[in-house]
């Protein structure tokens, strides 16, 4: 009898899944179950420290392409992203720049700030606007703003921008129509509804991945299932890279 016992418990744990340390790709464990490598892109700023873009792409196969953080406001310049710039699309992925908006500055020189960032770099995909946490002016006024950046951005590269908001933002950009939304929605099961007018581009679902070649926490993405890739590309060359020693 005690032999057969033991003869139960042995299948049952052959049975129990396996979790190896490769299993999930690097990507922290937290997702439920399917969904942890159901992601396609992912942004990353100076807070992720240096990274190794190699790594990430050898250890994430499903990755197709970054948001690198360029610039906030009319002054801030992140020193990391023509080095990360260079380098992820070196490794083979598609490479975007995003500006972080801000009502203490103007709208043209918030512009002008965002594009001498990208002027030195290659990218692959539409620019992007974080109007997520925009500052404490009246909505009406702050609105008018990010509309004028809007329409510089679009006039410049030909493109209408992707706007990064969730629910912190969506009195602000409730009313601004016909622009690519990149929706933040974390810890959610689904997209949360209600945010903005227009139907997601990408849904941010977490800002907890585990990446191998990335030393902190970074956000994770996904596209709307009936969009792709093909729908965040610019789709002209007006913004290429200028190879320096500096960027290696």
């Amino acid at each position: 009898m005690r032999y057969l016992f033991y003869c139960i418990v042995l299948a049952a744990v052959a049975f129990l899944p396996f979790h190896s340390a490769d299993r999930g790709r690097g990507v922290a464990l937290s997702f439920s179950a399917g969904s942890q490598n159901d992601f396609s892109g992912i942004d990353v700023s100076h807070h992720q420290n240096i990274i190794d873009w190699q790594k990430v792409v050898e250890s994430t196969p499903q990755l197709e392409f970054v948001y690198i953080k360029a610039t906030e406001g009319a002054t801030f310049q992140d020193r990391l992203f023509t080095r990360n710039a260079y380098l992820a699309s070196k490794a083979g992925l598609k490479v975007g720049g995003y500006h972080v908006f801000r009502t203490t500055s103007s709208a043209h020189k918030q512009f002008e700030n965002f594009k001498r960032m990208l002027s030195d770099s290659h990218i692959d995909l539409i620019p992007m606007v974080d109007a997520n946490n925009a500052g404490s002016r009246y909505i009406s006024e702050a609105r008018d703003s990010l509309k004028v950046l809007l329409g510089l951005i679009e006039n410049h590269y030909g493109v209408k921008p992707m706007i990064y908001v969730g629910a912190s933002g969506s009195s602000l950009c409730y009313k601004l129509t016909g622009y690519p939304i990149y929706l933040r929605g974390i810890g959610s099961k689904k997209p949360p509804q209600n945010v903005v007018k227009e139907k997601y581009t990408l849904w941010q679902f977490s800002c907890t991945g585990n990446i191998e070649g990335i030393e902190k926490e970074v956000d994770l993405c996904r596209f709307n299932p009936e969009k792709s890739l093909s729908d965040i590309l610019l789709q002209n060359d007006e913004i290429i890279f200028k190879t320096t020693e500096n960027n290696r």
